[in-house]
């Protein structure tokens, strides 16, 4: 069976515009991938600035602590306004949308900055009242007590941090893999 030159061509113009469309649609999808992943990635920025505060405010105020529990006792005023500003830091973290795992975090987090916060007064009143300073062992056992609280302050903000960043680094991938897709469709469809 033969086929004329016209049905030849016919032919091949309707397999081109089928690819063309074909790959037009990938690149539309892909597009809109592209779209959604940037719109994901702009709406956690709110989320991961507070929590970058959070973590900011609560590396400052345990960094006063340990110069109030070591010894300078003029630095009591100055924690008590940072663990304000962390308090205040914690409040704004619950105008956010979080996972359960990320409220799971914030509520150790709260919970263990309260029990600092309670053992760095017995710190202040025990020195008052014991005459002793921070030579006395009732001390150095809040001390020792303050410093594994802080410890786990610590690593409890660092999770919380690199949680909200793995969303983010996640949606930034997911974007990058869609632009990809959209960049070889372009290209395909222009050859």
């Amino acid at each position: 069976m033969k086929m004329s030159v016209g049905k030849k061509l016919s032919i091949s113009a309707v397999v081109s515009f089928s690819l063309l469309i074909i790959l037009s649609i990938v690149a539309y999808s892909s597009l809109l991938k592209i779209s959604k992943t940037s719109d994901t990635a702009v709406s956690l920025l709110p989320k991961i600035e507070k929590i970058d505060q959070l973590q900011f405010t609560l590396v400052e105020a345990l960094k006063i602590n340990d110069f109030f529990v070591s010894g300078d006792l003029e630095k009591k005023a100055s924690f008590e306004l940072s663990s304000l500003a962390v308090n205040e830091a914690m409040e704004r973290m619950e105008e956010i949308e979080l996972d359960s795992e990320e409220k799971a975090v914030i509520d150790r987090v709260k919970e263990e900055f309260g029990l600092l916060k309670e053992k760095s007064r017995l710190v202040f009143e025990t020195v008052k009242a014991s005459g002793q300073g921070f030579l006395g062992p009732a001390v150095n056992k809040l001390v020792d007590d303050i410093d594994a609280i802080a410890l786990s302050l610590v690593e409890d903000s660092e999770y919380l941090y690199e949680l909200s960043h793995k969303e983010l680094d996640f949606a930034i991938q997911k974007g990058d893999r869609a632009k990809k897709l959209a960049i070889r469709a372009t290209r395909a469809v222009s050859i």
